[in-house]
């Protein structure tokens, strides 16, 4: 399954999506200790980094309010994600 909720706000915001390096670094930081991460194949680590994978634009800005939580706000909408 794949979630679609940050494709189809960034289409109905007319943004692009790209992938937040800070979010991608701080997932990296807190998965260090798992060793599983390192025999992912190219599938699952193209799926673990689609976390990071957000509408960017001057609408769009990523909080992160602590090491393991951030949110994605919009104009009028806050999402939430974590690991």
């Amino acid at each position: 399954m794949i979630d679609i909720t940050y494709s189809s706000l960034a289409t109905a915001f007319s943004m692009p999506l790209k992938y937040d390096e800070e979010t991608i670094s701080r997932m990296t930081e807190m998965s260090k200790h798992r060793k599983d991460l390192a025999k992912q194949t190219d599938e699952q680590k193209e799926a673990r980094n689609r976390m990071a994978l957000f509408p960017s634009g001057e609408k769009a800005e990523v909080l992160f309010t602590s090491p393991e939580l951030w949110v994605v706000s919009y104009t009028g909408l806050v999402l939430r994600r974590w690991c």
